[in-house]
């Protein structure tokens, strides 16, 4: 018997959709997550029909509506300021942009037209309100010209990494987020701090992205490759709830311990590796009754896995550095989940005939030659393994691009969550 692989990478597919389907779901029943800008064009000049035909393309692809208000040559002032009235009272535009110079026969003056512009609504920022306040230094009251900003904003949901270091493996799992994460609309933004940090510039560093309006999820990767001492600890707790978007603060780890499912963030890589289990075996309660083993006790992997996959109903069993007779424990396990960070610790004769094995193990070993590439490899000898289990994940391609997907999805369910709150 040889085991069935469990393809990480095509279950993300399915989240990743599942993700899709949930963004398409929230704007359609709320208006907020529903935004429609509104173009004004007098008259048929090219740059500016190419201007918005390109608008309507992006925006499609984030799920923003475009309405394309087009009057002739012959509009007069009066015409024009109407339309920008009824556009201001429309409760379902969220931006107006009077698209310039205007092609018309008649005298418009331009500017007391865009002053008409409500400025909740001036995405282009061509507002008397707006250009006063950019020419005067008040950024943070501004909605800035789309030229001087470089784009319109469109993006939704948006995730924060702050990496201290340059650990590989923490390096990796960023790129594989961006990757992913602009496939679906998600914004990814990086925070390289140095190995020098200290403490309280870390703090600081999560203050500013708690307080970032446009940031929906944090996560502080850990370990923290850093020369000072840092307690981690303290600030992980730094990051406001809403925003754990990893599941890893005392809030989010204390419900998980007592059960409360319905009102946590699940860590990404324990929620990865139940939705593996489900998806290899097409049973939401194949965890209910098992025995299960996990080695591993890290704050990151074995303790979330070893409180979620209890209250799934699983018998669970964590194995350590103090743990005896590892081996023995690990014949018994039903699923057995390894987390421990050492290359193929767990050898094929460990394995009881038939199990689903999740190797959630990430080691890397950097490359000999000048130019050759780094190898990754899991905890599990997966060669032998393969030849008596019934289930097992590949490394790479099973947990980690799991842990991406629930990453994004989790950033997903925040900010509908808070966005929403918001707007009661």
């Amino acid at each position: 018997m040889v085991a069935v692989e469990i393809s990480g990478i095509e279950c993300s597919k399915k989240v990743l959709q599942e993700v899709i389907e949930k963004m398409e779901k929230t704007r359609a029943e709320h208006q907020l997550f529903q935004p429609c800008v509104a173009f004004v064009q007098v008259g048929n000049l090219v740059d500016a029909s190419v201007y918005i035909r390109n608008a309507q393309k992006k925006a499609k692809e984030v799920g923003v509506e475009v309405k394309v208000v087009n009057l002739p040559e012959t509009t007069i002032q009066k015409e024009l300021e109407t339309t920008i009235d009824e556009l201001n009272n429309d409760d379902k535009i969220d931006g107006i942009i009077l698209l310039l110079p205007l092609d018309c026969t008649n005298h418009i003056d331009a500017d007391e037209v865009t002053d008409r512009i409500r400025l909740s609504k001036d995405v282009d920022g061509m507002t008397s309100g707006n250009i006063g306040r950019l020419a005067s230094g008040q950024l943070d009251k501004i909605t800035l010209s789309c030229s001087a900003f470089g784009c319109l904003r469109l993006v939704e949901y948006a995730t924060a990494f702050v990496q201290v270091g340059n650990l590989v493996d923490a390096s990796v799992y960023i790129r594989n987020a961006q990757k992913k994460a602009k496939e679906v609309g998600v914004e990814v933004k990086v925070v390289n701090l140095p190995e020098t940090t200290i403490q309280k510039e870390l703090e600081t560093t999560i203050d500013e992205l708690n307080n970032d309006d446009k940031i929906d999820g944090i996560i502080l990767l850990l370990p923290l490759d850093c020369t000072n001492h840092i307690d981690a600890d303290e600030v992980t707790d730094r990051i406001r709830l809403s925003k754990d978007v990893d599941g890893m603060t005392s809030g989010n780890i204390g419900r998980l311990a007592s059960g409360q499912l319905d009102k946590i963030t699940l860590s990404c890589s324990a929620f990865g590796c139940l939705r593996l289990v489900e998806y290899a075996t097409g049973d939401s309660n194949y965890i209910s009754g098992k025995n299960v083993v996990i080695l591993g006790r890290s704050k990151i992997g074995g303790c979330p896995l070893s409180s979620l996959f209890l209250w799934f109903h699983g018998t669970v069993t964590v194995c350590h550095s103090e743990t005896p007779y590892i081996k023995d424990h690990c014949q018994k396990a039903d699923i057995l989940v390894a987390a421990i960070g050492q290359k193929h610790f767990v050898k094929g004769d460990w394995i009881k005939p038939g199990a689903l094995v999740i190797d959630a193990g990430f080691n890397v070993e950097e490359a000999k030659e000048p130019n050759g590439k780094s190898q990754f490899f899991g905890d599990v000898d997966t060669e032998a393994a393969k030849e008596i289990a019934g289930y097992i994940t590949p490394v790479p391609g099973g947990v980690g691009p799991m842990t991406v997907a629930m990453l994004i999805w989790n950033t997903v369910e925040l900010a509908i969550k808070r966005k929403l709150s918001q707007n009661k």
